[in-house]
């Protein structure tokens, strides 16, 4: 790979990729699917038309120094995880060009073989590549008493050498065991390292168009005020806490958007949609009272920006409105993402995204999306003409959980967003940057 890494520490490598290569999207957002256990870079900047991508690996040992101390049958384990990866990324729209196949930057995570991923397309990376990892593990290994290793000695010197060849050598000729899909790429011989929890995503699946309500428990007494039945009854004890669920979506199956909004509201289903929702058991919760939000952005550090997953994707601009074809990502500054009207005559800035002056039915400050523990959550700010989520008008200063595919509008007549992903339609050629 047509890239160097020009900063490693015990807990952030930087990889930095030459402007003449263009990131792969497509394959980026296969691997947000969590199908293979790649390192996915937290962070991703264009620094003078070079892209440098920030990867987290805390306390996991890389490949150089583990394979020091490995038995020869750990290490065919090993190569049968490495080649089975490689070969899986075939039904992924992946390839081994978007890898850094050097040891140095292969790691260990609770058992599990994760590469450094750097997505790039229009680069041809040749398998001797491969072949040169796999034999840098065999020049590590102390283990020269096992016969298995030579039959290894011998492919590799036969220059022969291909995924699946050497896949076959594994299992055929020395007779290491396949791992079924639920132990895939794990390492049993290895002890388990902590997993670093800032890297996890909590996705979960659903039907398309299916509305998510939170677990049952008990949240106590919501304000007054219709939430559509959203929260089952409850007659447990009050916490003094409740969650604010969101609006339920109207759903008219005869009704048929025209025009400009039949050209870009229709969107075809899909199965298995993504969406985050906390960790899975509790939902977040928010004070029975209105809570009032500071938007104001403090200072930026070295980690003030983050890239989220998630952006707002147009799907039918109002007639009366310029029309609009593109993704606002969600870049998140101290887990928040503004958003209002340009300010004029030079004002000071008060939004991370800013619609043009002329659209009268934004206000300044408008509205924020907020993440906290995976779940994002959509808050309207004091906004004149009001924030709509699902074609119901939200209360101001007040978080309503954001499910994927939810349909957010400002004002009531003004333009339409889907709360996406990086996995739904639009730019192919987009990866969200921090620049």
């Amino acid at each position: 790979m047509n890239s160097s890494i020009f900063k490693m520490s015990k807990n952030v490598v930087t990889v930095t990729i030459s402007a003449d290569m263009t990131l792969d999207n497509i394959a980026y957002r296969s691997l947000k699917n969590g199908k293979i256990p790649f390192l996915l870079p937290y962070d991703i900047k264009n620094i003078n038309n070079d892209i440098t991508l920030s990867y987290k690996i805390d306390e996991n040992a890389s490949l150089t120094k583990l394979s020091k101390s490995f038995s020869a049958n750990e290490l065919f384990e090993v190569y049968l995880r490495i080649i089975s990866t490689l070969i899986n990324c075939e039904n992924y729209s992946l390839n081994n060009t978007n890898f850094c196949q050097d040891i140095d930057t292969i790691f260990l995570i609770t058992n599990k073989i994760k590469f450094l991923y750097a997505p790039v397309r229009e680069y041809n990376q040749d398998v001797k590549v491969t072949k040169k990892m796999l034999e840098s593990l065999l020049n590590n290994c102390p283990d020269t008493s096992n016969l298995d290793l030579m039959k290894i000695y011998r492919y590799f010197s036969a220059d022969q050498f291909s995924l699946k060849g050497f896949q076959n050598l594994l299992i055929n000729d020395i007779g290491v065991k396949e791992c079924d899909n639920d132990t895939q790429n794990s390492i049993n011989s290895v002890n388990p390292i902590e997993q670093n929890q800032n890297q996890d995503m909590y996705l979960k699946s659903q039907k398309s168009n299916m509305y998510v309500t939170p677990p049952p428990g008990n949240y106590g007494t919501p304000p007054p005020g219709n939430y559509n039945n959203s929260i089952p009854p409850n007659n447990g004890p009050n916490f003094g806490e409740f969650v604010m669920p969101p609006p339920m979506p109207k759903t008219d199956s005869n009704k048929k958007k025209g025009g400009l909004f039949g050209i870009f509201g229709s969107k075809k289903s899909k199965n298995n949609e993504i969406y985050i929702f906390d960790d899975g058991q509790n939902p977040r919760s928010v004070e029975p009272k209105a809570k009032e939000v500071n938007i104001t952005s403090p200072p930026l550090g070295s980690n003030g920006h983050m890239t989220s997953d998630a952006m707002l994707t147009l799907i039918a601009p109002n007639v009366n409105f310029p029309r609009l074809e593109y993704q606002i990502p969600i870049v998140l500054i101290n887990d928040r993402f503004s958003l209002g009207r340009q300010d004029r005559d030079n004002k000071p800035k008060t939004s991370d995204y800013e619609f043009d002056a002329s659209i009268k039915s934004i206000s300044r400050k408008h509205a924020i999306i907020l993440r906290e523990n995976d779940a994002y959550y959509l808050m309207d700010i004091n906004s004149s003409n009001g924030t709509y989520l699902n074609d119901e008008r939200l209360k101001r200063n007040v978080q309503y959980l954001l499910n994927y595919h939810d349909k957010i509008s400002f004002s009531k007549q003004g333009i339409e967003y889907l709360f996406t992903t990086d996995e739904d339609t639009g730019d192919e050629t987009m990866l969200m940057f921090n620049l």
